[in-house]
């Protein structure tokens, strides 16, 4: 069923990206150009600061520098120049007199010098530490992405949960979903935080159609963090990792327009200044517009999937040291695919979100910052999966409808102590009233790589509540520490646990340096899991006796720059398990805390970041990987649904003539594994039941894909154009996505046998797609 969308998406990306190309204005490519990059570093330590910003004064050209102090600013006029970096903690730096001539990239480094933070120059920033090198340095396993990173992914769609999928230590689920795995970890063990407030189900498409993206508007994006381990004590309620994502706020200069169109969505916005007051405003729309055209060539009864969301976000100052900010956010969603004449699946899906969330953030003294944050999270979900007989009847095979509710208040407050320590004290609380009824006929079909219970009905009110407590030193220029302590407690289960955490940053020279980290997290159970836990269970039932799920992590990094474009990353991670939730049968999938579980591996990556001159840009990494599990009192291990343990990522950016790009990614990884099914059995009373092999014991073949880009970029200051073409899957390989059994009777020897009818579902074949975008 879900090859026939897919050959209108290839046809409508194919005649789209055709006009894209013949109607784009000539002038943009004759233009002439230059650039220029560099590093701004710390004076004393020579270590990359993040977040500077650069300008080119007298013009509206600028850049932030990534995560290692680089910059780059494309497609200047030629002329002469001053250039203006700045960043909170140091002083100012300009160069004057740069002259860049067409066609030259100008190199240019800075070296900045600390001074003291004076409250009257500061302007409040989001999520701006008071020691941003001590706060990004003392955390091993981070992964950092901007907007432009995740635009820059081939096949990506401009979706930053598709887009973190290249870094290392994280794995897919495939084509069709936008659910990702980080160490071997199950897809419900990451915890997703949009400005503060934590987003319960990020994606769209969630639950027929798998999930397929996120919700999050890239084109709102300021920052990204994923923490792939060894995470401060601020953060819980996920074992394997935490994605943190900062959006924008609106132009506080001028007003300004942007959008943007590619395969999926259209995508709109209008930020500009408040009047009257000092703040600004920023409005968005998304859409898919695919389905105004293919539902006009498919029945009454059948539409294609789309969303549609509104969003708003208000920021005003209230005072030289208070800042607010106001977030709105509604979006729906559907789709039916409904085949009345053949004995396929009819599928039908709905959803809607509201997110509304209030951040408040004070500078009380010199000293001493407040964050609160209030959120409202809305969220319906209603999903049917139903065959149509020969006579008319309606069978009913799959069908999840749910409702969640969350409220929630948090409070950060950031002392700086004397000398170079920092002390960080929080709370935390959510009121969340959940409703989820769940029914499928497993008897029917199964998946290789989804076990879902039969019958799920929760409907019911819990808190969960949490304070935190972070301590952070920096003993001197070659070692920063940090240590954590963190309480949760959910009422859903009436328990509650303490959690540690330390970190370490040793800077062994100006081009090594070392991150180590322990500390254990604890994951509450949430009914609302039911699509993405390897093993399923009901956590509908015996609530009361269960416990928090925990992990103790084991993280060790080390860096190495080799050059100053060429650096090499080394971690070490492991992770062990226990009170894992399994189930006690595959009949009623009773849960109970009996599970121990294990995750270790080795990620080596090289990469060439661009300091103005490059050609070729981009990395390669290797990571090897094993996750497994097992009950207590059982021998044997058995291997978690993402346990892959071999894969290897290549990603390049060719600069070509002018503002041209050739970006490339390939992949190669060992198959996911599943659960084979080895035939059919019928009961003596009647019934039958499946054939199972051992739990994950078989894998499917070896992924392998290579996505590319060409891409073109003119940016002049206020005016910006992007446009590129995607090309999905070059090679056409045919990776498995999943295996369907459903059951099949047969006569043989006038008696009547009951087999296990195998389906393969493959991934993606080769794809072309398009995105276009312009800033005004």
């Amino acid at each position: 069923m879900a090859q026939k969308p897919v050959k209108h998406l290839c046809l409508l990306a194919i005649l789209i990206a055709t006009k894209v190309v013949t109607l784009a204005p000539r002038p943009l490519f004759t233009q002439p150009m230059t650039g220029i990059s560099g590093t701004v570093v710390d004076q004393q330590s020579q270590k990359g600061l993040a977040e500077a910003s650069v300008l080119v004064l007298g013009s509206n050209y600028g850049d932030a520098t990534d995560a290692a102090g680089h910059y780059e600013i494309r497609n200047l006029p030629p002329g002469r120049y001053s250039i203006q970096v700045t960043i909170i903690g140091y002083e100012p730096q300009v160069r004057d007199n740069i002259v860049l001539r067409v066609g030259e990239s100008h190199v240019l480094n800075f070296a900045l010098a600390t001074k003291p933070v004076e409250l009257k120059e500061v302007v409040i920033q989001a999520n701006a530490p008071w020691d941003k090198e001590l706060t990004n340095a003392s955390l091993a396993g981070v992964e950092q992405l901007r907007a432009r990173d995740i635009k820059a992914t081939p096949a990506a769609f401009d979706d930053v949960l598709r887009a973190i999928q290249v870094k290392i230590g994280v794995t897919s689920s495939g084509d069709y979903s936008g659910y990702y795995s980080v160490r071997g970890g199950n897809e419900n063990q990451n915890l997703v935080i949009v400005d503060g407030a934590v987003i319960p189900n990020p994606y769209r498409f969630r639950a027929g159609f798998g999930s397929g993206f996120s919700d999050i508007n890239p084109n709102t994006i300021e920052n990204v963090r994923l923490y792939l381990g060894g995470y401060s004590a601020k953060y819980g309620g996920a074992l394997s990792s935490i994605l943190e994502v900062q959006s924008r706020i609106g132009n506080e200069r001028r007003l300004a327009l942007q959008g943007s169109i590619n395969l999926v969505d259209l995508n709109g916005l209008v930020d500009g200044p408040l009047p009257g007051l000092k703040g600004s405003y920023l409005f968005s729309v998304r859409r898919t517009y695919y389905d105004w055209f293919a539902n006009k060539f498919v029945g009454d009864d059948s539409s294609f999937p789309f969303f549609f969301e509104l969003a708003g976000k208000v920021a005003f100052e209230a005072g030289p040291k208070n800042r607010f900010i106001l977030s709105l956010k509604r979006s729906r969603e559907g789709a039916t695919i409904a085949d009345d004449v053949s004995d396929q699946l009819n599928l039908s899906e709905g959803g809607k979100t509201s997110l509304a969330s209030l951040t408040w953030r004070s500078r009380l003294s010199d000293k001493r910052r407040a964050e609160t944050v209030v959120s409202y999270y809305n969220d319906q979900s209603d999903f049917e999966a139903f065959e149509v007989t020969e006579d008319g009847a309606r069978v009913e095979r799959q069908r999840l409808n749910s409702k969640a509710k969350h409220f929630s208040l948090q409070e950060d407050l950031q002392f700086k102590l004397a000398g170079h320590n920092w002390l960080n004290v929080g709370v935390q609380a959510s009121f969340i009233s959940a409703e989820v009824d769940y029914f499928t006929d497993d008897a029917e079909f199964l998946y290789a790589r989804r076990d879902f219970p039969n019958n799920v009905n929760f409907d019911g009110s819990y808190s969960y509540y949490a304070a935190y407590l972070q301590h952070s030193a920096r003993l001197s220029d070659r070692v920063h520490l940090s240590a954590g302590l963190r309480y949760d407690y959910s009422t859903l289960i009436n328990s509650g646990n303490i959690a540690p955490r330390m970190n370490a940053w040793f800077g062994f020279n100006d081009a090594t340096e070392f991150t180590a980290a322990w500390g254990i997290v604890y994951q509450y159970p949430d009914p609302l899991e039911i699509n993405n836990r390897d093993p399923g269970v009901n956590l509908a039932i015996n609530l009361q006796n269960l416990l928090a799920e925990r992990a103790t992590d084991y993280v060790f990094g080390a860096k190495r720059k080799i050059t100053n474009s060429i650096h090499l990353n080394v971690n070490v991670y492991y992770k062990q398990l226990d009170r894992l939730l399994l189930p006690r049968d595959n009949e009623t999938f009773f849960p109970l805390n009996n599970g121990i579980g294990l995750s270790r591996g080795v990620e080596i990556e090289l990469e060439r970041k661009s300091s103005g001159r490059e050609r070729f840009t981009g990395f390669v990494s290797y990571a090897f990987a094993n996750a497994k599990f097992r009950e207590v009192t059982a021998e044997q291990w058995l291997p978690l649904k993402f346990d892959r343990r071999h894969s290897l990522k290549l990603f390049t950016e060719v600069k070509l003539l002018g503002s041209w790009r050739a970006n490339f990614l390939w992949q190669v990884a060992t198959g996911l594994p599943f659960t084979n099914i080895t035939g059919a059995r019928t009961l003596p009373y009647g019934g039958w039941v499946y054939i199972r092999g051992r739990h994950n014991g078989a894998n499917f073949s070896t992924y392998s894909r290579l996505d590319a880009r060409l891409s073109y970029n003119y940016d002049q200051g206020r005016r910006q154009f992007s446009f590129y073409l995607d090309f999905l899957n070059l090679t056409n390989r045919r990776n498995v996505f999943d295996i369907i059994w459903e059951q099949e009777t047969v006569i043989q020897e006038e008696q009547y046998l009951r087999l296990a009818k195998k389906r393969t579902f493959f991934m993606l074949p080769f794809v072309p797609s398009f995105g276009l975008s312009f800033k005004l």
